[in-house]
């Protein structure tokens, strides 16, 4: 699951894929934690468990971010708003902005991170002017 976890994020290009992916690390956990603490694999199971825990994490960071730019750009639709709305609009804008920046390249979901990144600050420009 974790492998198959892996791959799906290094290949994602949607939120639902990556949102597959973390499920997979959560079925992986949940496998883990019924491992019990006698068994002699139980030490090693710990340890990934950590791992997927973080990983899982990641994934949910960037989680947050589309779904936050997905909201802003649900609110942005059939104009005109109000001055307000569009600030709100471009708070969820910046939100996104933020989340996304928080990724390390060290992350496998960086390069969709930053491809997003690119996307939300033009939009966030836009929403600007």
């Amino acid at each position: 699951l974790s492998q198959d976890s892996i791959q799906t994020v290094r290949k994602a290009k949607s939120a639902q894929e990556l949102a597959a992916a973390q499920q997979q690390l959560v079925q992986a956990n949940q496998l883990l934690q019924s491992i019990p603490p006698w068994s002699r694999h139980h030490a090693t199971a710990q340890k990934q468990l950590e791992s997927y825990t973080t990983q899982s994490q990641r994934l949910a960071g960037i989680l947050t971010a589309l779904n936050k730019a997905n909201q802003a750009a649900q609110k942005s639709l059939n104009p005109p708003h109000s001055v307000q709305e569009w600030q709100k609009i471009q708070s969820s804008w910046g939100e996104a902005i933020a989340q996304l920046r928080q990724i390390r390249p060290n992350n496998p979901v960086y390069p969709l991170a930053q491809q997003r990144l690119q996307d939300y600050q033009l939009n966030l420009a836009i929403v600007t002017q």
